[in-house]
């Protein structure tokens, strides 16, 4: 049986907002837009754009508004106001979440966190969890014009093949991605998702956080 050299958690997956976050930091950058507050393509905005900066708010954003010039600049904000909002709000890992970081730690796992929103974002929110460093953290980034993924810059500084990395993400398209790019993913229930949503995106397994903390170690949960 083969176990994976590293395992990498999406984020968002492992941490729980307050519900005022992902509306008032759009809003935000609706507002900066321009975008006035009483029409439908703000309402639209607003009823459609996942809790997380990323993709999967781009894709949103750039249907709503049909442009990708304009989806693009809207997620842009987006990403750039979440900090603020998330510094004034808060926000905290999920039970077991840190436990369970510490135990594929100690296990010797290569640990990884991936997110699909900016650097500068991803330290605010770092801060504001106490994050202590126990795993790298990685955001996807643009490297000599060249687009990577958070998964992929994971895989290069842990020294270990993507194909060899156990992904658990909380979202369809966090998923997808992951096994685009040639990892195994295990979905988790903690964003709302169904389970047949998350298999159908790719997962091989799909769980809640404590079972996957107390299966840690199994070959049903964490075997490539």
């Amino acid at each position: 049986m083969t176990f994976p050299a590293a395992v990498c958690f999406d984020l968002p997956c492992l941490v729980r907002l307050p519900e005022p976050v992902p509306a008032e930091a759009l809003a935000r950058a609706l507002r900066r837009l321009g975008l006035e507050s009483t029409g439908p393509t703000y309402d639209a905005c607003l009823a459609t754009v996942p809790s997380w900066p990323g993709d999967a708010a781009r894709s949103a954003l750039t249907a709503v508004l049909g442009s990708e010039i304009w989806g693009d600049a809207a997620a842009a904000a987006y990403d750039d106001a979440f900090g603020g909002v998330v510094s004034r709000h808060g926000a905290a890992f999920l039970p077991d979440a840190r436990e369970l970081l510490g135990r594929l730690w100690l296990e010797g796992l290569c640990v990884g966190l991936t997110t699909e929103f900016s650097a500068s974002t991803r330290e605010v929110v770092l801060d504001v969890l106490g994050w202590d460093g126990t795993a790298l953290v990685v955001s996807d980034e643009v490297t000599g014009m060249v687009p990577r993924t958070g998964l992929e810059l994971a895989a290069g500084r842990l020294g270990v093949a993507i194909a060899a990395i156990d992904v658990v993400s909380g979202t369809p398209s966090a998923v997808h991605r992951a096994v685009v790019a040639g990892a195994t993913a295990i979905g988790l229930t903690t964003q709302g998702h169904t389970a047949p949503e998350l298999r159908a995106a790719g997962a091989v397994d799909v769980v809640q956080l404590h079972d996957l903390a107390g299966a840690f170690g199994t070959p049903h949960l964490l075997s490539l």
